[in-house]
């Protein structure tokens, strides 16, 4: 048995050969324990360089004893390094809307202004 349900679902990645950099990349989002069972449910959220991976989560469930009784997970093994983008958010944003929009003239105003998003 694990010393905590966190442990638990840790381990039982890492004996299933989940990189260390994965294990890692994990921090606990919430946790509550059953009274009437004894058990506990843990779940993860994924955060590589300081965000959160989108989709990307763990959850287990921990009896009694500490024995991981069930798990869920959907977590991508995080790249040994990120190449910070060279482009700015409007770029992508005006690259996203003429990808998906192709041939329409879509103008955005900026967040702060009064007139709901489009022009």
């Amino acid at each position: 048995p694990a010393a905590s349900p966190e442990a638990a679902v840790e381990n039982f990645l890492r004996g299933r050969g989940r990189s260390q950099r994965l294990l890692d990349s994990l921090a606990v989002s919430s946790s509550a324990r059953d009274a009437k069972s004894g058990s506990t449910t843990v779940r993860f959220e994924q955060i590589v360089n300081g965000r959160q991976v989108y989709g990307a989560y763990a959850k287990g469930v921990v009896n009694g004893r500490g024995e991981l009784t069930h798990l869920i997970e959907l977590l991508p093994d995080p790249p040994a390094a990120l190449t910070p983008t060279n482009v700015s958010a409007r770029a992508a944003l005006d690259a996203a809307i003429a990808h998906l929009y192709p041939g329409r003239r879509l103008q955005f105003a900026p967040a702060a202004s009064n007139s709901g998003g489009v022009e």
